[in-house]
Parts: structure tokens; C-alpha cells; sequence
């Protein structure tokens, strides 16, 4: 079975074997000890299941690190706001929440025309965000126009 790994070191498919346990998995990608999240998980997988018995699917997305929770801070416009998300979520999930009224509100339109950057470029909203976090379990985004990565 195949599996789509997201760590610090970026993406990765993994084969495994149909019997694979998470920490088989996190051994695989020389984070032996690490926790592996199923992607949109709050909770790590256990380790005395198997992949299968624990309901990911061939193809799946999973987390491999240290950190349960990710300090997030976005910046925009001068200002910040912090929030924490699981590391198995998406980025988009961060977005999504630094355009909407807990954050920044912005509009529709507004929301359109921005996305994440770090280290001023483009973040991909697909990657789960822990693999951003640095070894502190944290990371900084900025909410910037799109039209600064346009050619």
C-alpha cells in the first residue's frame, strides 16, 4: 500500500506493508519515536494497531513528527494573530481561518486574491501544516496579495 508522508524534510510516498504500524512508518523516514497523524486527526494513530486497522486507506496523507499541536502565527498588515491547529491539517485550513472573522475577516474577494507565504514565498496550501513548524512547533505565515508571486 502506498502512503503520502508529510514531514520536515517535505513529501514523500512511502510503500508499506499491509501489516505497517505508525511507528514502522515513522522508522521509514528516519523519525523513529515520532507520532503519526492521519491527515485531519487530532489525535496521533496508535502504536499497537496497524495502518489498516486503523482505517488509512492506500493513498492516504499522514503527519510524521514530534509536535501535537502547532503554534501558528499569521501576520497582515501590520498585525498578527495566533491560533493552534493539529499538525495532520491542512494549510488551507489555516487560511481559511486567518481570512475568516476569527483572524482578519476578510472578504470574499480579498480571500481570493491572498494566500500564505513564508519566507516570502508561497506556502502550498495542500502540505499539513506541521510540516512548516519548525523544532519549537511553531511557524509564522504571512497573509500577502497573490499578485506579488505573479510573474
Amino acid at each position: 500500500m502506498e502512503i503520502i508522508t508529510h514531514t520536515k524534510q517535505g513529501l514523500q510516498i512511502l510503500n508499506v506493508a499491509e501489516g505497517a504500524t505508525p511507528a514502522a512508518v515513522a522508522e521509514q523516514v528516519d523519525a523513529a519515536g515520532s507520532s503519526v497523524y492521519a491527515e485531519g486527526s487530532d489525535v496521533p494513530l496508535a502504536d499497537g494497531l496497524t495502518l489498516i486497522e486503523q482505517e488509512v486507506a492506500d493513498g492516504a496523507h499522514v503527519f510524521v513528527g514530534k509536535h501535537h499541536k502547532i503554534a501558528v502565527t499569521v501576520a497582515h498588515n501590520g498585525a498578527t494573530k495566533n491560533n493552534e491547529f493539529p499538525p495532520s491539517q491542512r494549510v488551507e485550513r489555516v487560511f481559511d481561518w486567518a481570512c475568516g472573522k476569527q483572524a482578519f475577516n476578510l472578504t470574499p474577494t480579498d480571500k481570493a486574491e491572498h494566500t500564505l507565504a513564508l519566507d516570502e514565498e508561497p506556502v502550498d496550501l495542500r502540505r499539513l501544516v506541521g510540516s512548516y513548524a519548525d523544532q519549537h512547533g511553531k511557524v509564522r505565515f504571512d497573509l500577502v496579495p497573490k499578485h506579488r508571486f505573479e510573474g
